[in-house]
């Protein structure tokens, strides 16, 4: 089999930036496992899971080390025919196809236990940048309305205050919606 090594994915994304200092996009990662439909169409794939989580956080680290990382795709979101053996017996998705080495099988699409984790790891993901999103334009909104006030020492520096508080208003209650 392949060896698994979320470490060195950090090292080489580390390496890779240091040495060209452009983006990268992580594409094609992924595990190969033999997955089995149960009797009750559910696909239990904890393996998978752990790979993924090892890899992201090995990722994350790599980016809290400096690396400009914009995007990751997965080896096939959806399982595919191995390119290598031409089979469909190893697996690579979160969703499941129903089909074989010799062809046969419904090909129906049931999603896997990492698709749920994979959606939710994005969706948590997506909640964290908005409310990071939200802090940094309060935090520009407050800076730039406070050096407004102050540079042309405006007389109406209370509506101004006003317009502040309101602003502060808004992206807090729209911070509490996330």
């Amino acid at each position: 089999g392949w060896q698994i090594d979320p470490i060195g994915l950090r090292i080489m994304l580390n390496k890779m930036y240091d040495r060209t200092q452009k983006p990268i996009f992580i594409s094609e990662n992924g595990l190969g496992a033999r997955d089995q439909l149960n009797s009750d169409f559910s696909i239990h794939d904890p393996y998978r899971i752990d790979y993924l989580k090892q890899h992201f956080k090995q990722i994350e680290e790599a980016i809290d080390d400096g690396v400009d990382v914009i995007g990751y795709i997965m080896w096939g979101v959806i399982d595919i025919v191995s390119a290598g053996s031409c089979e469909m017996a190893k697996r690579y998705g979160v969703i499941y196809v129903d089909g074989d080495n010799l062809g046969n099988g419904t090909y129906k699409r049931y999603k896997k236990d990492s698709f749920k984790w994979y959606h939710d790891y994005i969706q948590a993901q997506h909640q964290q940048f908005k409310k990071w999103l939200i802090s940094v334009l309060f935090l520009s909104w407050n800076n730039i309305l406070n050096i407004f006030i102050k540079k042309w020492n405006f007389m109406h520096e209370k509506a101004f205050k006003m317009i502040l508080f309101l602003l502060q208003y808004i992206l807090y209650n729209m911070s509490r919606q996330y």
